[in-house]
C-alpha cells in the first residue's frame, strides 16, 4: 500500500468518519441539517466512503456515497434488515458450494459473502458501469481474489444491442445519477423511454451474453443469485446449459406474482418445482426473491 493511500485511510479513519457519522445523528437539529446537506452534496457525492458493517458473522468493509441506494442503511449501520432471509439462506447454500454465480452484483454484498464462506470460485455479473467499478473496490477492499467479474448484461442471445436506462426522478440535486439496483435494460436505443408514467434516461447501449457462453462448465455450478430488472427469464435461456447439466439452487428475485407464475413454469422443465417465498422481513414490499432449490451438494 502506497503511503498517499495510507495517510488517506487513516485521515478517514479518524476524521471523515467520524464527521459524516456526528452529522448523521444529529441531523434532525435545524443547524446541523444545513451542514449535513452541505457535507453530503459537496464532498460525499465525488467520494466514497468504507463502511465495517456486520453480515451474517463477517465483518465485511463496504464503500458507499449519497448515490448508492444502500447508503442509508450504512449510514445508520442496519444493512442486517437488508434481504436478511435471503442472505441467510445464500450462506447456507455457499457453505457447501464450490461455484456460485451472482448475477446483478451490485456492491458485491452476495459476492463477499459467498467468498467468505469459502466458495472457491464466485463469478459476479454487474453491466452497469457506476456499480461496477463500486463492486470491484468492494472486492479489493475485503481482499477477495477468487471472485471474477462479467461486465456484459446477460440474456438469451449474444451481440444483442440493449439500451441501460436509470429513472429520471434518480437524479440527485448536484445532477448526479443515482447509482440505483433500479437500473435496467431495455430493447431500445432512444435517449428517453416512459415506463409507469415515468421517464426513464439511456445513460449506455451494451451488447448481451449468453451465460453458456461465459463460465467454464467443467466444475459444477452449484448456485445462481439472479437479480436482473426485469430479465430473469432472458437469463435463465442463456444458461439453459447449465440449467440441465447441474440444476444450481436459483435465488431470484421477482418483482410481479406473473414474474413468478412465468418463473414457475419455466423451471418446471428442467426439474424444478414451485419457487419458495423467503421470508425478507419486508424489507422490500415491490419485489420479492424466491428460493428454487437444485440438485444436492456433495463437494
Amino acid at each position: 500500500m502506497s503511503s498517499k493511500i495510507g495517510a488517506f485511510l487513516l485521515l478517514e479513519k479518524i476524521v471523515l468518519k467520524p464527521l459524516e457519522r456526528a452529522l448523521y445523528f444529529m441531523r434532525g437539529v435545524r443547524g446541523f441539517r444545513r451542514i449535513d446537506l452541505l457535507f453530503t452534496s459537496k464532498y460525499l457525492l465525488n467520494r466514497r466512503v468504507s463502511f465495517v458493517c456486520e453480515l451474517q458473522g463477517f465483518k465485511i468493509n463496504l464503500l458507499s456515497n449519497p448515490s448508492d441506494d444502500l447508503f442509508s442503511l450504512l449510514r445508520s449501520n442496519k444493512l442486517s434488515r437488508w434481504e436478511p432471509g435471503s442472505l441467510e439462506l445464500w450462506a447456507s447454500i455457499c457453505q457447501r458450494s464450490s461455484f456460485v454465480i451472482d448475477i446483478g452484483a451490485y456492491s458485491g454484498i452476495y459476492s463477499i459473502l459467498a467468498a467468505k464462506k469459502g466458495v472457491a470460485n464466485v463469478i459476479s455479473v454487474e453491466p452497469n458501469p457506476n456499480t461496477r467499478d463500486r463492486l470491484r473496490r468492494n472486492l479489493a477492499l475485503n481482499r477477495i481474489e477468487t471472485c471474477t467479474v462479467i461486465s456484459s448484461p446477460l440474456g438469451n442471445e449474444s451481440g444483442i444491442k440493449l439500451g441501460l436506462y436509470v429513472p429520471a426522478s434518480s437524479l440527485m440535486p448536484s445532477g448526479m445519477r443515482l447509482e440505483s439496483s433500479g437500473a435496467r435494460y431495455l430493447d431500445s436505443h432512444s435517449h428517453t423511454v416512459i415506463i409507469d408514467n415515468e421517464t426513464w434516461l439511456r445513460v449506455e447501449i451494451h451488447e448481451t451474453s449468453k451465460l453458456d457462453d461465459l463460465v467454464n462448465k467443467d466444475q459444477p455450478i452449484n448456485a445462481m443469485k439472479i437479480d436482473a430488472e426485469g430479465m430473469e427469464i432472458q437469463v435463465l435461456k442463456g444458461s439453459e446449459e447449465i440449467l440441465r447439466k447441474f440444476k444450481p439452487h436459483l435465488i431470484i428475485e421477482t418483482w410481479s406474482n406473473e414474474t413468478t407464475k412465468s418463473l414457475n413454469k419455466y423451471l418446471k422443465s428442467f426439474g424444478y418445482n414451485d419457487g419458495i417465498l423467503i421470508d425478507d422481513h419486508e424489507y422490500n414490499k415491490l419485489a420479492s426473491n424466491i428460493y428454487f432449490p437444485g440438485a444436492s451438494i456433495d463437494n
